[in-house]
């Protein structure tokens, strides 16, 4: 069996294995693990796991664009009784990836894979396009621009310590007009699929922001056009509005980066396996070790050696299929935050998307939209509170979100301002069954049932009433026997 601390272990530990191809001509045939034009590289991926002893137990597609996603549940195969040294899935399908030119990710399946909750972008090369300190450079003259960018490589590549680097560089932008900062921060392109990251993970509830070897003055800019929550960098002098070619107080280098993770996790109390760091430099490798899931993006050879998983494709959305998150949900997101901000402040627009929603799965893009929902609808109560549809509604929604005593009052109340309106009262009895209270459920459909509400195929096929199947009076009230295909 494969080690369980990387793959499995022989108490059938299950792993998710992703794979991210380029998109080709030719379509995925799920149905027998093959490709049109892409079928040798799952095949040799396939081949790759059941030689240390896993089984794919399912595939899912998670993405078809910009890239191709795929996510195999994997899990030991018990008629293989060898024991295999630490990494060794890792390793092999690390190996076997770069060679068929796909990239792949490992982690556990189950809960904690969907539980991250930070995640932290480098901004050169990762978040953005390009070096900022090239773009800084390239205002000093081509002589200049050249230096840099031959001493950023070097620092990439580990080569040179990067506090050294750092220092060579901005040396080189001595007497520069402090307006260059502004300038080159208009100017910053961001890397394809960065905003559609950014603002999924934002709903999803993540804290999202950047960690910097670069410049608080230019990558402030960005922390204010995506929203982010916090952001390290590097604080450049300036005297009489020039700037002086040093750097002030204590650089942000490969350990400084770790170190603001780890107190940006602290600052939000997220435990530090809940992480996320990506990256492309050498300077990355200690934050990505410290974070929970390290991803290397088209990153250097040093970071790709230690990350968690590496990426080769130009497009940082990417990383979301990494986490699980698939091009169908993304979508779904978008969709509904069109409506919503097409809606203003109309509570009414949430109930048909939370009910799509639902009825798709996407219970995670769901919940966080569902937060929203109950602020709307805390609003206008507040503005028209006879309204016992809005309470009703919302106290589904208290209940869902585990808020047992708003439930609560908002179902009473609901019921008192319409003790008589058959909908209210079997609204409320499926409330009740939300919040496993049986008796009260029971009370309230009676009531409903008095009310006018009388049709056993609506009560019985209703998963809210699974809670009262097999109660004497439920099944007084809606036999099975009255029911119709």
């Amino acid at each position: 069996m494969v080690d369980k601390n990387l793959a499995h272990d022989r108490g059938g530990e299950i792993k998710e294995v992703r794979l991210v191809l380029p998109v080709r001509d030719g379509s995925i045939d799920e149905s027998n693990i093959g490709f049109v034009n892409q079928g040798s590289a799952l095949q040799s991926v396939a081949r790759a796991l059941a030689a240390v002893g896993a089984n794919i137990d399912s595939i899912r597609r998670v993405a078809d664009y910009p890239v191709t996603g795929l996510e195999l549940l994997v899990s030991p195969d018990p008629a293989d009784e060898h024991v295999y040294p630490h990494g060794t899935l890792r390793s092999k399908l690390v190996e076997v990836a770069a060679s068929v030119g796909v990239d792949v990710a490992v982690e556990r399946a189950g809960l904690m894979r969907r539980s991250k909750r930070l995640i932290v972008f480098d901004v050169d090369s990762t978040l953005i396009q390009g070096e900022v300190i090239e773009m800084l450079a390239a205002r000093a003259g081509a002589a200049a621009e050249a230096e840099v960018r031959a001493v950023t490589e070097e620092a990439m590549r580990g080569e040179l310590d990067f506090t050294e680097s750092l220092r060579r560089r901005v040396a080189v932008l001595a007497g520069l007009p402090a307006s260059v900062l502004d300038e080159v921060a208009g100017q910053l392109e961001l890397t394809p699929g960065a905003r559609t990251t950014i603002r999924t993970l934002k709903r999803l509830g993540f804290r999202c922001g950047v960690v910097s070897g670069g410049f608080t003055a230019v990558v402030r800019r960005l922390v204010d056009e995506l929203g982010l929550d916090f952001c390290a960098a590097n604080d450049l002098e300036v005297v009489d509005g020039r700037l002086t070619g040093r750097v002030l107080g204590e650089v942000v280098d490969r350990a400084g980066k770790a170190d603001a993770l780890r107190r940006f996790a602290d600052e939000f109390g997220i435990p530090m396996e809940q992480s996320v760091a990506v990256g492309d430099g050498a300077n990355d490798i200690d934050m990505l070790s410290a974070a929970g899931l390290g991803v290397a993006f088209n990153a250097k050879p040093a970071l790709r050696e230690v990350a968690d998983t590496a990426l080769s494709h130009p497009y940082l959305d990417v990383v979301l299929f990494v986490l699980g998150i698939t091009r169908d949900e993304v979508e779904v997101a978008d969709a509904a935050e069109v409506a919503l901000e097409a809606s203003g402040e109309d509570y009414n627009v949430y109930v048909p998307i939370l009910n799509a929603l639902g009825a798709l799965g996407k219970e995670e893009v769901r919940k966080n939209i569902q937060l929203r929902a109950v602020a709307a609808f805390e609003n206008h109560l507040k503005q028209v509170p006879e309204d016992a549809r809005a309470r009703i509604l919302v106290a589904g929604y208290y209940a869902e979100l585990d808020r047992v005593e708003d439930a609560m009052r908002e179902t009473t109340m609901a019921m008192t301002l319409r003790a008589n309106e058959a909908s209210i009262l079997y609204n409320a009895a499926c409330v009740f069954c939300l919040l496993k209270k049986k008796q009260e459920a029971i009370d309230a459909l009676r009531k409903a049932y008095d009310a006018g509400f009388k049709d056993p195929n609506w009560a019985r096929r209703d998963p809210d009433m699974t809670l009262l199947h097999g109660d004497p009076e439920f099944e007084r009230m809606y036999p099975a026997s009255e029911t119709t295909n």
